[in-house]
């Protein structure tokens, strides 16, 4: 079943660096797949209006839809992007950050007429709900959980962190939180932090660690890592936000940090903080503050036996690969026979007349 892969965010700067483009390549591959970016920007660029995406490639979408039995669509946001109409097969359309919060999209006709739309929580099946669409589906994300090596390390009076989501735009240095983070740092000689760099705004970041004078306590890694080796060398990942539509729902690093049996801190605005809510696999923070932040890594401290113990046992058990890749085929079949159906009954139909 050939399937054609629409992303609408810039490729990485540093190949197999982005969680989104590791999942649309892994099933690309397992589904006779062929991708299409339809970002039409080298870089970053969230103020470049949507109704042009997808302009640059209509020679290249007209022919690759030709060749394909359906379309699939990841979007940072829920948005009908207009060249979707040149599009005669059908589509589902895959929602990667948070909704909530956000203005109501445009275009609720024309989202209903999406095969159908994957989200990964209850906050976005809640809000869909209530905009009146009802053409969704629950699919978690998955991660190779299998190059990942669970690990402990034991929590004495350093506390070392992983923060494996480098921002893709200016914005996202107060979005993500890594002034508060790199204020933590230095309100806390105890406390150590990794920063995984993909390529872009190396240098602001050095500066940034200059300026608070944390060298001893910050690395900066800007290049591809063993993501295994480097959680074997932390005590938990982070990642902070202030707004939920600039980060995936289900953050890859997240879930190769509890693969790994490493527990996380993250903001609210994240909807995987209800997961660690009730598995007890981390810490949630509140407020976009420093003074938050610290509180949640004394907290971290001091249960954190209880908390690694719980993220050992889970071992992302919920969002290996093979789980995400069954969803998705089954969801891709169900669509093909409905499509099927329709073909069928389309003579009968005509004979009625």
């Amino acid at each position: 079943m050939p399937i054609l892969y629409l992303p609408t965010v810039p490729a990485p700067v540093v190949k197999n660096t982005d969680a989104l483009f590791q999942e649309i390549e892994l099933l690309a591959d397992k589904n006779d797949g062929h991708i299409l970016n339809l970002f039409p920007l080298k870089k970053p660029n969230s103020i470049f209006p949507r109704f042009l995406y997808g302009i640059h490639q209509i020679t290249n979408l007209q022919q690759a839809v030709r060749n394909c039995d359906l379309c699939h669509v990841y979007s940072p946001v829920l948005h009908y992007y207009p060249i979707l109409n040149l599009i005669d097969k059908p589509i589902v359309f895959n929602v990667v950050a948070s909704m909530v919060g956000l203005p109501k999209p445009k275009n609720i006709a024309k989202l209903s007429t999406l095969h159908s739309i994957v989200i990964s929580n209850d906050r976005d099946r809640q809000l869909l709900a209530s905009l009146g669409l009802d053409n969704y589906t629950i699919i978690n994300t998955g991660i190779d959980t299998e190059k990942i090596k669970t690990t402990t390390l034991k929590m004495e009076d350093e506390v070392v962190l992983l923060m494996a989501s480098a921002p893709w735009e200016h914005h996202q240095f107060v979005s993500k939180g890594i002034d508060i983070l790199l204020e933590s740092v230095q309100k806390t000689p105890s406390l150590k932090i990794i920063f995984l760099w993909r390529g872009l705004f190396e240098e602001k970041m050095l500066q940034k660690i200059k300026s608070y004078g944390v060298e001893d306590q910050v690395e900066l890694i800007n290049k591809r890592v063993n993501i295994s080796d480097m959680l074997e060398r932390v005590h938990a990942t982070v990642l902070l936000t202030d707004r939920g539509d600039s980060i995936k729902t289900f953050p890859h690093s997240l879930l190769e940090s509890l693969a790994a049996g490493k527990p996380i801190v993250l903001s609210n605005k994240i909807p995987m903080a209800d997961y660690v809510k009730e598995k007890n696999c981390g810490l949630v923070v509140h407020e976009h503050t420093t003074e938050a932040f610290l509180k949640s890594i004394s907290l971290l401290k001091g249960n954190y036996q209880e908390l690694s113990k719980q993220a050992f046992d889970l071992k992302a058990s919920d969002f290996t690969k093979e789980k995400m890749v069954q969803k998705y085929s089954k969801l891709y079949q169900s669509i093909k026979q409905k499509d099927l159906n329709i073909q069928i009954d389309l003579p009968n139909l005509s004979r009625g007349k």
